[in-house]
């Protein structure tokens, strides 16, 4: 309820642009049996979500808004993402 009254005051006191985080990401997966790549909603790392809370105030006033508990934040998400090249045969990166 306290990060909803800070959002909407901010809001209404100047122009103000939100970043809304979900801890999202899709990323590319490939099937081992299949050797078929898909697309796969995961957690982003945090350093993706670090990453995007710098879109906030870069322009102009703005704040970024995860909406995950900071206890899973922390515990639970990954410091950094795995590398494409790690969850992808070389032939799919390579063109």
């Amino acid at each position: 309820m306290r990060l909803l009254k800070v959002f909407l005051f901010e809001l209404s006191s100047q122009l103000f642009y939100p970043v809304i985080d979900f801890c999202l990401t899709k990323n590319i997966q490939t099937d081992r049996d299949t050797n078929m790549t898909c697309l796969k909603l995961d957690w982003a790392s945090k350093a993706n979500c670090k990453q995007r809370e710098g879109r906030a105030g870069r322009v102009s006033n703005g704040r970024c808004y995860k909406l995950v508990r900071k206890d899973f934040f922390v515990n639970y998400l990954m410091d950094y993402g795995v590398p494409e090249m790690r969850r992808c045969p070389l032939s799919q990166l390579v063109r």
